[in-house]
């Protein structure tokens, strides 16, 4: 596949260019040329093909398979590794040690990947963020996770619940961050974080 190694806020970026450039085009009586037409044509297929993919792997099943993905990470850091396990492909952050993950589960839009300040040679990931392509309700966490902890409220009114797990002698603690829907009152997960010890 073509746009792979790209996460989808990446090729989004990469579309909002495109446009700025027709635009800009347009205004200067320039034409765009056929390549590039059918070059955006792609990219915004491919954008929508992942937006659909988001909302089919969107469920309580699709989860479970989905936590699993982040618990490997308890078990296995070393970046290459969980490159290879997790991710279609990659992209850099520009900061050190830091990768972007286009996920092979869908459910994911995106996992954010760093490395151990401490210990750069290693490779060893210390945090991961990963990105749900739709929010999760709290209740499908709650009801997989029996000791999650209450939650605590940031200065921007997202609810972070955590809870401990340990996977072969190794141990780490995921954070659920949670936001609150206006429209009926329900909690959302947007990002579910690990950091390993």
């Amino acid at each position: 596949m073509r746009f792979q190694n790209y996460t989808t806020d990446k090729l989004r970026q990469l579309k909002s260019e495109f446009e700025y450039t027709a635009q800009m085009a347009a205004l200067e009586k320039i034409e765009i040329d056929a390549a590039s037409a059918a070059e955006y044509n792609e990219l915004a297929n491919e954008i929508a093909h992942r937006e659909q993919a988001y909302v089919e792997q969107s469920s309580k099943e699709e989860f479970r398979t989905a936590l699993a993905d982040c618990m490997y990470l308890l078990k296995q850091r070393t970046l290459p590794a969980l490159i290879s396990h997790l991710g279609q492909g990659y992209e850099s952050t520009g900061k050190f040690g830091e990768v972007r993950i286009n996920p092979k589960n869908q459910f994911f839009r995106e996992i954010v990947l760093q490395i151990d300040e401490n210990q750069p040679s290693d490779e060893s990931v210390r945090t991961a963020h990963f990105f749900p392509g739709r929010p999760i309700p709290i209740e499908w966490v709650k009801a997989e996770f029996s000791d999650l902890s209450s939650a605590s409220t940031d200065k921007n009114g997202m609810r972070h619940y955590d809870v401990l797990r340990l996977v072969n002698e190794r141990s780490g603690r995921l954070e659920f961050l949670a936001e609150r829907s206006r429209a009926n009152g329900e909690e959302h997960t947007t990002r579910i974080s690990i950091w390993c010890w």
